[in-house]
Order: C-alpha cells, then structure tokens, then sequence
C-alpha cells in the first residue's frame, strides 16, 4: 500500500487495511475515530491511524470477534471476562477492541480442551446408559420380573439361563427374557408339580 497525498488514503484503501467497509471507514472517520479530509468530493483518511488500527486489531479484538476465535457465544466471552480469564482493556468507546488477543487465543485452547472433555464425558454417560430391549416386536421381562413370573428366585433364573433351561437374549450387556418363554416355562414347571403331587395309577394288578 503506497501513501497518497502526503500520507492520505482514500477509504477504499482503508477498508483493504481495516478489512472493513468502505462504510464502516467512513463511519469511523465521521465519529472521530479515524482523522479525515476531503479531496473534492472523496473523503480521505490519515494512513499512520489506519496502521495503527491495524496494529490494534492484531493485539486486541471485540467481544464478538473473540466469540468466533473462540468458538463459543458471546455470552461465554463475557462470562469468561468477569472470571479474569481474558484480558480486557478500558476503551472510550465501544467501536474500538477491549479484549486482549493473546489472552483469548489462550481461552480458545482452554475452551478446546474443555469442550472435548465434555464431549468425552457425554460419550460415557450415553455408553452407559441402559439398553432397551432387543426388539419391540415381542414383549421382553428384566430379570427380577421374569423370575416372579417363574416363582423363583434371580439367583436361580441365572443358573437355569446358565444352562440352557430357560431362553434369554444379551443386548448391550443386558440380560432380557422373552415373556412368552418364560410362561412356556412356567407352564412346564406347574405340570412337572402336578405330576409329582398326583402321579398317573397304573392299570389294576390281577391277583
């Protein structure tokens, strides 16, 4: 960028400094921010400002220009101000930057870390949360409720599950039981009772 006039730029010029507007330049300009002249009718602004702004900006940054370093909401920036975790400035006027850049590239590594570590954590509580049954196509019993169907202890559902004496489904490392199996089951276990308790006569001996 070469100087005009004697150190003047023009506010297109500006703008390509500032990485701004050629309206917000001439905002600038207009509010005091900026010392300006006119050339006929084009506005003019003092280059060494315009570098120093520049210069500005690369060590301090507004509270929504951190919110995008950060990548977090405003409201995070400025709750992270009010706990000292990003410098801020006293500025005249709310158009120039308060906050310091090396500070909130500092909070935007902390706020990675801390974001993955959540995400982290998040991962674990759904790995842990409880499965559904395996379908919804029958209906499934948890282990407490299929042994009071069966009159027996969980203890020794385990062990008849264990081997192979009543069918069960692993889902997610949750035991399920298919309650039809286990009224087949429980049906089977009252007629093994009732045979027991009435066994069959056989047919009379002849003397």
């Amino acid at each position: 960028m070469t100087c005009r006039d004697d150190g003047w730029l023009t506010t297109a010029e500006a703008a390509t400094l500032l990485n701004r507007s050629r309206h917000t330049v001439g905002h600038l300009a207009r509010t005091g921010h900026l010392p300006w002249k006119r050339r006929g009718r084009e506005l003019l602004v003092d280059e060494t400002a315009v570098r120093d702004r520049v210069e500005e900006t690369a060590r301090w940054v507004s509270y929504v220009r951190a919110a995008a370093i950060v990548g977090c909401s405003e409201t995070a920036i400025l709750h992270a101000v009010r706990r000292g975790d990003i410098d801020r400035r006293q500025v005249e006027s709310n158009a120039q930057p308060a906050l310091s850049r090396a500070s909130v590239d500092q909070f935007a590594e902390e706020w990675a870390v801390r974001q993955a570590d959540m995400e982290r954590r998040r991962r674990e509580r759904e790995r842990r949360k409880p499965s559904g049954p395996p379908d919804e196509e029958h209906v499934w019993l948890r282990p407490t409720t299929a042994a009071l169907v069966l009159g027996i202890t969980a203890s020794r559902l385990r062990q008849l599950a264990a081997n192979d004496r009543v069918p069960f489904c692993e889902c997610q490392g949750r035991r399920w039981y298919r309650r039809d199996h286990i009224e087949q089951v429980a049906a089977g276990r009252r007629a093994r009772a009732l045979g027991e308790r009435f066994p069959l006569q056989g047919p009379p001996q002849t003397p």
